[in-house]
C-alpha cells in the first residue's frame, strides 16, 4: 500500500458548485459496509459523494443547503437507528453472515455557526431533526431561534447507534436518538470553556481539548447514558459534569488541537502544524525519539498546515511479517497532502501538483486505501496511483503529460 501512495497522480479535479472554500471533509468511518461515502461541507451547502462505484470517478449522490443559511462549521457520521421495519428487511432478505456489512441507511450529524445540529438522512434525503446544542432543544419549527453558540465540533460513538457528541466554546453535550428517530434527546452536558475537538473512543470514553492553556481531558460516558431509550429520558434529571468528573490526560499542549482521532493504541492529536500520538494510560508520546530534544513526541507537518485540515487514518499490515501499523494523512502548505507512518514517525509519500499551491483543507484514504482525496479552494482533488491508471491506454497518456481531468459536480 505505502508503494501504491508513493506513485499518486493527480487524476480528477471536482468542482463543487458554490463560490466557498470547502471547509470539511469527512469520510464514513463508524459503519462497516459504508466506508465509501464522504461528505464534503462549504458554507451553507453539503454534499455526499460515493467513492468506490465509479472508478476513479466521484458519485455525487446527495446536495443539501440549509434552509436557514447557517454556516456549517463541523461534521461527522452517525450510526443510524433502524426501524422495525428495517430489522425485520435485514432478517428476511441478508443473511446472518453479511448483515453487519449491510447499510440501510447512512446518517450525517452537521452543525454551525448559529449553534443547531442538524441529523440528515443519505437514504431519504432529506432533513431528519434539528436540535440545538445550548438548550438542548428539538426545533421543530422553521422559525425556532437557537441560542447562537457556534458549534465547533461533532463526534459520533463507534458502536452505539444513534449516540454523538457536540460542543461548543463553553460545553459538550451529548445526544441519544430516539428508538422512532423522531427526535434526538440531552443526556448529559459538560461545562469547559474553549472546546476545539472531539473524539469518542470505542469503549464509550470521550476526550475533548479545552482551556486555556489547551489540555486534553478525559470523561468516561456511563453506559447506562448511552444504552438508555432517548424516549424515556427525564430532562430534569440530565446530569451536568464539569472538568473536574474527568481526568486530564494532557496537561498542556503547545497549540489548540484542531483535530482528534481514536487509535487503537493511542490518542493521535492534530496541533496547528504538528501531530501528536499519546498513550491513553498516562498522556505520554508514543512516537519515537527525535534526535532534536526540543521536538520529541512531534510530528512536524511540512509547510503547516491549515486549522481546518482535518486528518484521515489506516490501519495497515506488513504482507511479510503480519505487523499491524497506522498510516495517517493529512493536507499541508504548498498544496501538499502527506502521509505519516506512526511506528517510526516516517513520511512515506508526498503528493501535489504544480498548479496547486496554498494550504490544503481535509485529506482523507479512498476507500481502496490507494486513492486520495483532498480538499482545496472550491475543488475535490483526486489523486489515484499510476499502477491502477496503467490499465487505462487514454489514462496512461494523460499520466505522462501530466494532464487532470476537471469535472464539475451536478446534483
Amino acid at each position: 500500500m505505502e508503494a501504491r501512495l508513493a506513485s499518486l497522480q493527480l487524476r480528477r479535479i471536482i468542482r463543487e458548485p458554490h463560490l466557498e472554500d470547502v471547509r470539511i471533509l469527512e469520510r464514513n468511518a463508524v459503519q462497516t459496509g459504508a466506508e465509501n461515502v464522504v461528505v464534503s461541507a462549504a458554507a451553507d451547502q453539503l454534499h455526499v459523494y460515493d467513492d468506490a462505484h465509479l472508478g476513479r470517478h466521484l458519485d455525487m449522490f446527495m446536495a443539501y443547503r440549509a434552509w436557514d443559511c447557517d454556516v456549517f462549521t463541523a461534521c461527522c457520521f452517525v450510526l443510524p437507528v433502524l426501524s422495525e421495519r428495517e430489522c425485520h428487511w435485514l432478517e428476511q432478505v441478508v443473511e446472518a453472515a453479511h448483515r453487519s456489512a449491510a447499510v440501510p441507511d447512512v446518517w450525517i450529524a452537521a452543525g454551525g455557526k448559529r449553534g443547531r445540529v442538524r441529523l440528515l438522512s443519505v437514504a431519504q434525503a432529506r432533513e431528519m431533526l434539528v436540535v440545538d446544542h445550548v438548550s438542548g432543544n428539538n426545533l421543530s419549527d422553521v422559525d425556532d431561534e437557537g441560542r447562537g453558540e457556534a458549534v465547533v465540533a461533532l463526534t459520533a460513538h463507534p458502536h452505539v447507534a444513534g449516540v454523538w457528541a457536540s460542543a461548543s466554546a463553553h460545553s459538550i453535550a451529548v445526544w441519544r436518538v430516539g428508538e422512532r428517530s423522531d427526535g434526538a434527546r440531552l443526556v448529559l452536558r459538560i461545562r469547559v470553556p474553549q472546546v476545539t475537538a472531539l473524539a469518542f473512543r470505542p469503549d464509550g470514553r470521550l476526550y475533548g481539548a479545552c482551556g486555556h492553556p489547551p489540555q486534553i481531558i478525559e470523561w468516561e460516558v456511563p453506559s447506562s447514558l448511552a444504552a438508555e431509550r432517548a424516549d424515556h429520558i427525564d430532562a430534569a434529571a440530565i446530569p451536568e459534569w464539569t472538568s473536574h468528573n474527568g481526568r486530564v490526560l494532557v496537561t498542556r499542549l503547545a497549540a489548540s488541537a484542531d483535530a482528534l482521532r481514536c487509535l487503537p493504541a493511542g490518542l493521535l492529536v492534530k496541533c496547528g502544524d504538528h501531530l501528536r500520538w499519546l498513550a491513553y494510560t498516562d498522556g505520554s508520546s508514543l512516537l519515537p525519539a527525535n534526535q532534536h530534544p526540543k521536538r520529541d513526541g512531534l510530528l512536524r507537518i511540512p509547510g503547516g498546515a491549515a486549522p481546518t485540515a482535518s486528518i484521515d487514518v489506516r490501519a495497515i499490515s506488513d504482507a511479510t511479517t503480519g505487523a499491524e501499523d497506522t498510516l495517517v494523512a493529512v493536507g499541508g502548505g504548498q498544496g501538499m497532502a502527506h502521509v505519516f507512518r506512526l511506528s517510526d514517525g516516517k513520511r512515506v509519500a508526498s503528493v501535489g501538483h504544480p498548479r496547486v499551491r496554498g494550504a490544503l483543507g481535509g485529506c482523507l484514504f479512498g476507500s481502496d486505501g490507494e486513492t486520495m482525496l483532498v480538499a482545496h479552494q472550491q475543488c475535490l482533488l483526486r489523486y489515484v496511483a499510476t499502477a491502477i491508471d496503467a490499465a487505462d491506454p487514454v489514462e496512461e497518456t494523460n499520466a505522462r503529460k501530466g494532464v487532470a481531468e476537471s469535472v464539475p459536480a451536478t446534483a
